[in-house]
């Protein structure tokens, strides 16, 4: 019986050394995003709210869109600034166009999506690696797999969040 039960120990030990042995996660990515003055942004006007309104809404889904699926693709560890010089939103409000419903926007190719920003990437010791600015349009966002899907159900900035994740991927 002493036998089975340090042999039984002995096997316990053997199962738990590979679990003492996994390295510790690495260090999430971080966002960092601030804005110039948002009242002069060419279509940052989300429903009937204020820009400033927009740009909170935008900040803290941005915050769930990067944890969901865009910080996976910034290297683990480091930090990614961006700074919004400009937002022109997909699609068009036009107030005249739908008097009843002045808040709907209309989805059409020629209101593509605009996004002007510079980025910084820094790494775990605060250098940076990577810095730029950047301006991107999708002219093809209403053609693009999956443009009227989940994500466009989950985020009011889904077409703009889209060409970030893209960005990112072709960056990084």
């Amino acid at each position: 019986m002493r036998i089975i039960v340090h042999s039984l120990i002995a096997v316990f030990a053997l199962t738990l050394l590979p679990l003492r042995a996994v390295p510790s996660p690495a260090a999430e990515a971080t966002l960092k995003v601030t804005f110039e003055d948002v009242t002069e942004f060419t279509d940052f006007v989300l429903h009937h709210l204020s820009e400033e309104k927009t740009q909170e809404m935008f900040e803290r889904q941005l915050d769930r869109y990067w944890k969901a699926r865009l910080g996976r693709l910034v290297p683990s560890g480091h930090s990614l600034e961006l700074h919004f010089k400009d937002i022109d939103m997909a699609g068009k409000m036009w107030p005249a166009r739908n008097p009843g419903h002045p808040e709907i926007r209309y989805m059409e190719e020629a209101y593509s999506p605009r996004l002007i920003f510079t980025y910084r990437l820094l790494n775990a010791g605060g250098e940076v690696v990577a810095e730029g600015e950047e301006n991107l349009r999708d002219t093809r966002y209403r053609r693009r797999p999956g443009s009227g899907g989940e994500i466009r159900h989950q985020y009011a900035f889904a077409y703009e969040f889209e060409m970030l994740r893209r960005w990112a991927r072709d960056t990084f």
